[in-house]
C-alpha cells in the first residue's frame, strides 16, 4: 500500500457520485408526480365517452359513496368504484351526493359527473308523502303522480308486501309501516317496488333491530310500537311535546287505563275536520279507545320518525292526562283527573 495515496479523495467522489444520483432521482420523481398530476386533471376535465347513448343512473336514499361508485359501475358510466373516489379526492363533497334518477350523457366529464349527482337537477316522478297520512292518502297522491292507475292498486300492493305477514299478520295493509317523505320514482317503475321502497325506508329510517330492542324493552312488540307512534302523530301539535305524550299513554296502558285519545274517534267516525261531541266518544266501533282497551287494533295513519322515536324514548312522567290549548299551541299535561279538568276550562278560557 502507498502510504501517499490520499483515501478522502476516492470517499469524496463516492459521496459526490451519491448527492448527484439523490438529485436526479428527486428530479425524476417529481417530473413523475408533475406528470402524473397532468393526466389527472386531463381525466378530471375530459369527456369519459362510455358509449354512444345517455344512461339513467338511479340514486336512492341512504345509498353510501361505495353502493353509488357501484350503481355507475353498473350503468357503464365509471370503469370501476376507485374512479369516484378519484374524482372526489379533488372535488370533495362525498356527503353531498343527493338520491335521485340522473341522465347521464358519454360527453360529461368526471368533474361534472360529481357536480351533477349533487345537484337537484335529476329526472323522476318526486311525491311528497306527508306524516300522519293514511295508506289511502298516499294512494292518492301516487295515483296523481301517475304511478298507479288506481288507490286500491297500491294498498293491495301494500297488503301482498311480504313484510305485512311478518311485521302486522292480523292487519290487512302495511298502515304504519310506509314511510313519509319525498322520493324520486322512475318513470314506469311498478307499483310493488314503490312500496318496497317505502317499506325500506321504514326499515333504514328506524334502524329496525334497535327499534325493536327498544319497543320490547316498553314492554310492546314492534307492531304495537308503530301503532302507538301513529296515535301520537295526530294528536301531538309540537315536535317537543311527542315523548311527554309517549309517557303519558305508556303510563295509562301500564296502569289499565283506556287511552281515551281523541285521535282514533275521529279515525273512528272517519272524520278529521270538527271537533268531537260527547255522541262521538261513545261510538261503538274498535279503533275507539274511549271504549276499548289498550291499543286499538292497528295503526291509525304512517307516523313520522320523531313519534316513532317518541315511543321507545318516553318521558319519564307521573302525568296521565293531556289537553290541547290553541292560545299555546300546544297541549297543558296532567297527573291527575281534577288537576285535567282545571286545565281543560283553561283552555277554553274558563277560569
Amino acid at each position: 500500500m502507498n502510504p501517499h495515496v490520499d483515501h478522502r479523495c476516492g470517499s469524496t467522489r463516492l459521496l459526490l457520485l451519491g448527492f448527484a444520483c439523490a438529485v436526479l432521482a428527486l428530479a425524476l420523481l417529481g417530473a413523475w408526480f408533475l406528470w402524473s398530476a397532468h393526466q389527472e386533471r386531463v381525466w378530471l376535465e375530459s369527456p369519459l365517452n362510455f358509449g354512444s347513448e345517455a344512461v339513467t343512473v338511479t340514486i336512492e336514499r341512504g345509498m353510501g359513496g361505495r353502493e353509488i361508485g357501484q350503481a355507475l359501475v353498473d350503468a357503464g358510466v365509471l370503469e370501476s368504484r376507485a374512479d369516484l373516489r378519484r374524482v372526489l379526492r379533488h372535488t370533495g363533497g362525498s356527503d353531498r351526493l343527493r338520491a335521485g334518477v340522473f341522465h347521464v350523457h358519454p360527453s360529461i366529464t368526471p368533474v361534472e359527473l360529481v357536480a351533477l349527482l349533487q345537484s337537484s337537477a335529476s329526472g323522476g316522478i318526486r311525491v311528497t308523502l306527508i306524516e300522519g297520512w293514511t295508506g289511502q292518502q298516499m294512494a292518492n297522491a301516487l295515483v296523481t303522480a301517475g304511478m298507479c292507475a288506481t288507490a286500491e292498486e297500491f294498498l293491495a300492493a301494500t297488503a301482498a308486501h311480504p313484510r305485512r305477514a311478518e311485521w302486522a299478520p292480523d292487519a290487512e295493509t302495511l298502515e304504519g309501516f310506509l314511510f313519509p317523505d319525498t322520493y324520486l320514482f322512475v318513470p314506469g317503475q311498478t307499483i310493488e317496488e314503490v312500496v318496497d321502497e317505502l317499506v325500506r325506508a321504514f326499515e333504514r329510517a328506524v334502524n329496525l333491530s334497535a327499534y325493536s330492542a327498544s319497543a320490547e324493552a316498553q314492554d310492546l312488540t314492534l307492531f304495537e310500537a308503530v301503532t302507538l307512534a301513529s296515535i301520537i302523530e295526530r294528536e301531538a301539535r309540537t315536535d317537543d311535546e311527542r315523548a311527554e305524550m309517549a309517557g303519558v299513554f305508556l303510563n295509562r296502558l301500564e296502569l289499565g287505563m283506556r287511552l281515551e285519545s281523541c285521535a282514533t274517534v275521529h279515525f273512528a267516525i272517519n272524520d278529521w275536520s270538527r271537533a268531537l261531541r260527547i255522541a262521538d266518544t261513545e261510538v261503538d266501533h274498535p279503533y275507539n279507545t274511549y271504549e276499548i282497551e289498550g291499543l286499538p287494533p292497528g295503526s291509525i295513519c304512517n307516523p313520522g320518525l320523531p313519534s316513532l322515536m317518541a315511543v321507545v324514548s318516553p318521558e319519564e312522567t307521573d302525568n296521565l292526562f293531556f289537553v290541547y290549548d290553541e292560545a299555546l299551541g300546544r297541549h297543558r299535561f296532567s297527573r291527575t283527573f281534577a288537576e285535567h279538568q282545571r286545565a281543560s276550562r283553561e283552555a277554553r278560557g274558563e277560569r
